[in-house]
């Protein structure tokens, strides 16, 4: 089966927004950028959320309308320049946090959508960490981050989302979800090529289990096998969301591989119910593969 390229240079890029799981971002890109052997870069697009726009015509004189837009223009102008100070520190404070990691440690900001920034940083990155849930998470512990969706669904790098908070543990034990789509073959087929695992526990779950996912997942435990992994297989019932889920819990997994957006099921999960379940119900950061 042929895959596409992995990326074998580059660096890991981790996207920081003061948002209660940048603190899990810092500490997953750190921790990434270490095994990897890469620098790491912290980016953080400053929203300056402009004013509603006025629309003085007709209301006010002419005269007191230009004042008023004059002073919304310097008010636009203050606005930008609070947010770019705050992102300097929020940076600065990132970059402090990370500073026992031994890496390298790159600070940027730039303005725009951060789909659009990711896209345009994917040459030099090897690795994505973004956070579940944003700044407008709205709090509850099951908002998924606005951002999220459409990162998944352009980047072609890999992408580790975070949680709220920072790991309690080290990150030891791996859980590859498969059914036996080619996207989950490709998801497997990386993670052996990679250093990223190398070393930990590694357990493959095979949700569903007719012939052919039979054949592929032990196909796949070679693969794992080959490259230096043991895996532990784990055959599981559907629902998929539950299966994953139970086992990340029975299991003590610190961190969840699956494999994205491919003309499969796994497409249908994240399309669907079963992805955005995985990705409100499990405790534990998702690594998403292409």
């Amino acid at each position: 089966m042929s895959t596409s390229p992995i990326p074998t240079d580059g660096h890991v890029l981790a996207a920081v927004d003061g948002s209660p799981s940048t603190g899990a971002v810092v500490s997953l890109a750190a921790w990434a950028a270490r095994r990897l052997g890469t620098p790491l870069e912290l980016l953080h697009l400053p929203d300056d959320g402009g004013p509603t726009p006025l629309d003085a015509s007709g209301s006010i004189g002419l005269g007191a309308q230009d004042a008023l837009l004059q002073e919304l223009v310097e008010l636009d102008a203050r606005r930008a320049q609070l947010a770019q100070a705050r992102g300097r520190q929020l940076l600065e404070a990132a970059a402090s946090s990370a500073d026992n990691s031994g890496v390298e440690i790159i600070t940027r900001q730039r303005h725009g959508r951060l789909r659009d920034a990711l896209v345009e940083a994917e040459a030099d990155t090897r690795l994505f960490v973004i956070g579940l849930r944003g700044t407008r998470g709205g709090g509850s512990g099951q908002d998924i981050g606005g951002q999220v969706e459409p990162v998944l669904r352009t980047v072609q790098r890999p992408v580790l989302l975070a949680q709220a908070l920072p790991p309690e543990r080290p990150i030891t034990r791996v859980l590859i979800a498969f059914d036996g789509s080619e996207t989950s073959h490709r998801a497997v087929e990386r993670v052996a090529a990679s250093p990223l695992l190398r070393g930990l526990e590694c357990h493959l779950l095979l949700a569903g289990g007719d012939a052919a996912q039979q054949r592929g997942f032990e196909e796949m435990a070679g693969t794992l096998a080959s490259a230096g992994f043991a895996p532990q297989l784990h055959r599981a019932g559907l629902p998929a969301d539950d299966a994953i889920v139970a086992h990340v819990d029975s299991l003590g997994i610190d961190l969840l591989v699956m494999g994205a957006y491919g003309h499969s099921r796994l497409r249908e999960w994240f399309l669907g119910s079963t992805t955005g379940q995985v990705l409100r119900r499990s405790p534990v950061p998702l690594l998403v593969l292409r």
